[in-house]
């Protein structure tokens, strides 16, 4: 996430703050918005990474029946009681759930490339006052 705050101009930034905005709304309202690729990205990343963490999670948490049990140790105390469907089960809900996020972040990512790659109206840009500067 870093890299994608590094990437973008801090002149766009300061641009805003000339133009009246507080901090907050320089960030909330120029810097933010380039970042959102970036961020969906990385917390795409940090929630497949955090499903997968199986070992931590049950070294320091353990694996009680409904009290400490989560989707991946759920798998494990399933396949523990010889309960294969319930563990199949529980796994195709993982599979579901990542493809679920995969989608939407596709299509997330796919609304902000439309979003940069839309043409401007008729009027409006440098070409509005005759000048290519």
């Amino acid at each position: 996430m870093k890299s994608t705050f590094d990437q973008i101009d801090p002149r766009c930034e300061q641009v805003a703050r000339t133009l009246g905005c507080s901090r907050f709304q320089a960030f909330s309202l120029v810097v933010f918005p380039e970042a959102d690729r970036g961020m969906i990205t990385a917390l795409t990343l940090a929630w497949a990474r955090s499903l997968g963490e199986f070992g931590p999670l049950l070294i320091f948490a353990g694996s009680t029946r409904m009290k400490t049990e989560v989707l991946s140790t759920s798998v494990f105390l399933e396949m523990n009681v010889g309960n294969l469907e319930a563990a199949v089960a529980v796994s195709l809900i993982m599979v579901v759930g990542a493809v679920i996020v995969l989608v939407l972040t596709r299509l997330l990512g796919g609304a902000a490339d439309e979003r940069v790659a839309r043409p401007r109206p008729a009027g409006v840009g440098p070409d509005a006052l005759g000048d290519e500067t």
